[in-house]
């Protein structure tokens, strides 16, 4: 069994589980041999964008619950 990866820091052009160079006309990747192609691949591809957006959300809210936090802290 796989464990999860931070794949989703590469870009779509990489393989989603090891994150080296994959081409378009490569059905393996060359490096993990995972198949690159068909509705699991293509899955894997969508949660690495939605995590990226996520992880996107998480550093804007928490630089704004900081800047909050300071406001509320000269407020004293």
């Amino acid at each position: 069994m796989r464990t999860a990866v931070t794949s989703y820091r590469c870009p779509a052009t990489r393989c989603p589980g090891c994150c080296s160079p994959a081409g378009s006309a490569e059905p393996y990747c060359q490096c993990c041999g995972i198949w690159l192609a068909g509705p699991q691949a293509a899955e894997v591809r969508w949660i690495d964008g939605e995590l990226g957006r996520v992880d996107a959300a998480r550093t804007g809210l928490i630089s704004r619950r900081a800047a909050l936090l300071d406001e509320l802290m000269m407020r004293r």
